[in-house]
């Protein structure tokens, strides 16, 4: 997901410029990792946009590998976050109907985890739709 920081305080309807970042807790998993000398895959279904293209970009120059399937018929998720001092930014998301909330099977039936040590998955893909299906682990 692409995320959309506000560069000064303020209201999200009074924010005139933002700072464009990687978000969610999967990548930020993978960035840290990747941080701390270990390897790093990220698995994920994106727009064929300029944002999906960015992501598949960014995760490539921090040493993620990128596993990506592309959908031209649904857009690259993103959220917009306010900048605060004190207390909770305001953070809104534009991913409903995103191409994340519609991965299926097949998007990751392709994927080889057989070299994979950790399986790092939160619960917001499955979250997405009223069956997730993950792929079994052998």
């Amino acid at each position: 997901m692409v995320m959309f920081v506000a560069k000064r305080e303020g209201a999200l309807e009074d924010v005139e410029e933002f700072s464009r970042l990687l978000a969610g807790a999967e990548v930020n998993v993978a960035i840290g990792l990747t941080r701390l000398g270990h390897s790093a895959a990220y698995c994920t279904k994106l727009g064929d946009d300029t944002f999906g293209r960015y992501i598949e970009n960014k995760l490539k120059k921090k040493g993620i590998e990128a596993q990506i399937a592309y959908d031209p018929m649904h857009w690259t998720g993103f959220q917009l976050k306010n900048r605060v001092t004190e207390g909770d930014p305001e953070v809104v998301y534009f991913r409903r109907n995103s191409a994340a909330s519609h991965m299926t099977e097949a998007d990751v039936d392709w994927l080889d985890f057989s070299g994979a040590k950790i399986l790092h998955i939160t619960g917001i893909p499955p979250s997405f739709r009223r069956t997730a299906v993950m792929p079994p682990i052998t």
